[in-house]
């Protein structure tokens, strides 16, 4: 999943997981954040709301997910 998404080149900036959600996020070669979201113990599904420079999004994660995230 993850290597359709994140080209070669690509370096991770970040990773964490907070209340059963995991995340990690690579800034690629062409200056674009790919985001990847998992939901893998919350029974429910899940509101997260991510911060960037341009401005903030909200994904909702049903339990078991897994969500991919691109912007520049």
């Amino acid at each position: 999943h993850v290597s359709k998404f994140v080209p070669p080149g690509s370096v991770r900036i970040a990773c964490s997981t907070v209340d059963g959600i995991s995340a990690v996020a690579f800034k690629t070669p062409d200056n674009k954040f790919v985001g990847v979201f998992c939901n893998y113990e919350y029974a429910g599904s899940k509101l997260v709301t991510i911060a960037t420079e341009s401005g903030n999004f909200d994904l909702q994660l049903k339990h078991s997910t897994a969500v991919t995230c691109i912007w520049d």
